[in-house]
């Protein structure tokens, strides 16, 4: 079986026609190695086949034509998830502002991350969505660095663990 093997898929790359040409051609399957939520979606969209490192540990799977909608993301009770005019989206807990909610581009209600605050406004932590809804990642962040991620199975438990330590001055 042929494989390409890749860090990411990047259609915008200037390199991107040639490779895609070399897999076409070589009937090969695309590896990759970074995560992404929009992998399935790419895949789908470029007509080709392949798997992720990432999703194959986690036993992850894409379901084309789904997605969250942007109003059905987990957020805590009794929140407001509130689209403003500009087309942001803010959620709303106990009359505080506690982040804000991302839509995939060129969507107007598929929903991509939620990013919590705290208390004082810095980054707590990211909640991400893979491109067909389902529960990808959770990023969490301590004085504006990230500390952690943590990928999700289909059954959202936590499979795979990054840790990021902060670099010694």
């Amino acid at each position: 079986m042929n494989y390409e093997l890749l860090n990411t898929v990047d259609t915008d790359a200037d390199i991107w026609p040639d490779i895609k040409k070399r897999i076409t051609e070589n009937n090969a399957k695309i590896l990759t190695l970074a995560a992404s939520p929009i992998y399935g979606g790419i895949l789908e969209k470029e007509g080709l086949k392949g798997v992720n490192i990432v999703d194959l540990v986690t036993k992850r799977t894409y379901h084309p034509g789904e997605y969250r909608f942007f109003n059905r993301v987990r957020v805590p009770d009794s929140s407001k998830v509130d689209m403003n005019d500009d087309g942001s989206i803010d959620i709303i807990h106990e009359g505080e502002n506690i982040g804000r909610e991302y839509l995939f581009p060129d969507s107007r209600r598929a929903a991509q991350d939620v990013r919590f605050n705290n208390p004082d406004g810095t980054l707590d932590y990211i909640e991400e969505y893979a491109a067909d809804g389902s529960l990808f990642s959770n990023i969490f962040y301590f004085n504006g660095d990230m500390q952690e991620i943590v990928f999700y199975d289909a059954e959202e438990r936590p499979v795979l663990r990054y840790y990021y330590y902060p670099r010694l001055q």
